[in-house]
């Protein structure tokens, strides 16, 4: 299943929904790059640049995205970053090379903004299903 998921959208129970019915969460966008959703009114800041984890990434000794993509696969997902520079291709797959503490994945968990580029509620989609909370 492929879904948004970042430490800005972290969608708890439609990833535990996915796991639990053995569906592995592929997650698009997990580094949470600064974005404008489809609400005009609506941006957020990039994920790699929150001082949590540039702190984790400072603690663990390497970049703010790694600590993105380790934490979504920390979580279970399949991550896909997008890139398309060799030298950010090496690096991200550089985050399967350690892993953070379930304290530090707690701290990220809790920096959640609910952030949708795409956001099917605002848009009326999906009727009632409440997968994106």
């Amino acid at each position: 299943m492929c879904i948004r998921d970042s430490p800005y959208c972290v969608q708890r129970n439609f990833v535990k929904y996915c796991l639990l019915n053995d569906i592995t969460p592929i997650a698009y966008g997990p580094i949470s790059i600064q974005a404008k959703s489809d609400d005009a009114n609506a941006s957020v800041d990039s994920a790699i640049e929150d001082p949590v984890i540039v702190q984790m990434a400072k603690k663990y000794k390497v970049s703010p995205a790694q600590i993105c993509l380790q934490w979504g696969m920390a979580n279970g997902h399949v991550v896909i970053p997008e890139t398309g520079k060799p030298e950010r291709l090496a690096e991200n797959m550089e985050a399967t090379k350690f892993t953070i503490d379930a304290e530090d994945l707690k701290k990220i968990d809790k920096l959640d903004k609910n952030f949708r580029i795409y956001d099917p509620h605002r848009r009326g989609e999906f009727g009632a299903v409440p997968i994106f909370d």
